[in-house]
This record gives C-alpha cells, structure tokens and sequence, in this order.
C-alpha cells in the first residue's frame, strides 16, 4: 500500500510505521480513495474498510487501530490494553501515544503536520497532529516533554519524523498568524513575505524548531507538500475543504 517511511524510524527494528497517501482505497469522490475520517462525510463502511486495509498492510489487527477526535488543542492521549477503538475515537485530542506492542496509533490529516515518534531502546511510539495552531500552542514538544516526565526519559531518546504536509511555498497565512509563531521562536528562516500583506510559513521547519530549542535534536522532515501534490495527498486548501483525510500510523512490535 501507497505510504512513506522515514528513515530514522526504519531504522528501529521493533517499529512498523508510514505516512499514508489518498490511494489505495474504496471512497468515492471527493474523498477518493483512502479516506479513513468518519468526520467528512464518507459512509461509514468505506471508512471501516479503508482503515481495514491499512491495518493488513502493518499486520494489526483492525479492532487495534486507534485514532483520536482531533480539534487543533495540545492534549494527549495515552493508549493502554483496555482501551477500545471506539471509545478512543470519541476522545478530543491530538496526540495519541502507547507503551504496548501490537496496536496501531494514527494520525488524520489534509495539509496539516503528521509527526510520528518513537524511542530508542522501545519504550513508546506515538502520533501527533499538528496544524498551525496546534503548532503554535508547541503540541509536539509539549508532548514528548509530558511522556519523557512520565517515563524518566532524556529528549535524546526521542526520534522524532515530521510527514508530508503542506510546504513553505504553498503555506500562506496572515499577520495575525506569524505573530503567535513568533512569541516562541525566531522565524528568519521559517517565515517570509507574500503578496498583499500575507505570508508564508514553513510549518515543519516550525516544529523542527521548536523540538530542538526543547533539545530533542533527533528530527526528520520529509518535504513533500500536500497541497501542490493533489493526486497522492489529500489537502483541505487544494480542495477547498472537500476531501477526505489520510493517515500516519506507527505501532511498537515485538
């Protein structure tokens, strides 16, 4: 199935993970094809199996595939034994992590940033989602900051992998934006003038910075753009907010 690996995280061999595309699934337009939100108007039982199919692409099992309600907030959700998919779903986050082997965390998302991560010697993997202002409130430092407190871990146990979202030159925002990103980090070098009083923003070079002024230094980008990408990624500014949502996953394996 369609997806990309980054290469820090391949190189851990008890970690399974991709960055989803928009092929290889059943929906129809304009959620074609791998859709895997309930949220946009999909039926029901194309989402089910588009999520099926990507769990036998990892070898999880499809009742073990975990996804959050996603609402642009800084929570993060822990992921144990007991929980069901169903009940997971329900909950508003937008980072999802775990400590047990065999389930599948995911991550939706149409433009914004899917980061996924995992330590070194195996004691976590974990799914973020991270569009500006996500972003801008650090839900991707805050996180791993909250799970290193939480296991007794060093920032440089992370290996941490931004995916495709949408890039530098496709990203343009207002004033209103670059004035949040800029009460946390310097933006010489991730922000630049448009047209008319508007900007661009490079929203992955953002979180790389901002993890590795929290000294997690062990950060991968893959720069694909989402939005300039339309037949492999599904993007919400490309379509004008008709579009389905893909997935990044990751699972901790035996």
């Amino acid at each position: 199935m369609q997806g990309v690996k980054a290469e820090s995280l391949t190189r851990l061999p008890w970690v399974k993970h991709k960055f989803m595309g928009r092929r290889g699934g059943t929906s129809p337009r304009p959620w074609n094809f791998l859709n895997v939100s309930y949220a946009v108007g999909d039926v029901q039982t194309r989402v089910d199996e588009n999520r099926t199919r990507i769990c036998a692409s990892m070898q999880i099992d499809s009742n073990k595939f975990y996804t959050v309600k996603q609402v642009h907030g800084t929570r993060a959700m822990r992921i144990t034994c007991g929980d069901t998919d169903e009940e997971v779903r329900k909950i508003e986050a937008d980072a999802i992590w775990t400590t047990e082997k065999n389930v599948l965390l995911g991550i939706l998302t149409a433009d914004c940033a899917p980061v996924l991560f995992a330590t070194e010697a195996g004691e976590a993997v974990g799914a973020i989602h991270a569009g500006w202002r996500g972003a801008v409130q650090q839900i991707v430092p805050a996180t791993l900051k909250q799970i290193a407190a939480e296991l007794g871990l060093q920032p440089n146990a992370f290996r941490v992998a931004i995916g495709p979202c949408i890039g530098f030159d496709a990203f343009e925002v207002g004033s209103e934006v670059v004035e949040e990103v800029e009460k946390n980090v310097d933006t010489h070098d991730i922000v630049r003038p448009g047209k008319g009083g508007r900007f661009y923003l490079d929203l992955a070079g953002l979180i790389q910075k901002q993890l590795t002024h929290n000294h997690f230094s062990h950060v991968e980008i893959i720069r694909r753009c989402t939005m300039t990408n339309p037949l492999e990624y599904f993007s919400h500014r490309a379509s004008h907010g008709k579009c389905g949502r893909q997935a990044s996953v990751i699972s901790k394996t035996d």
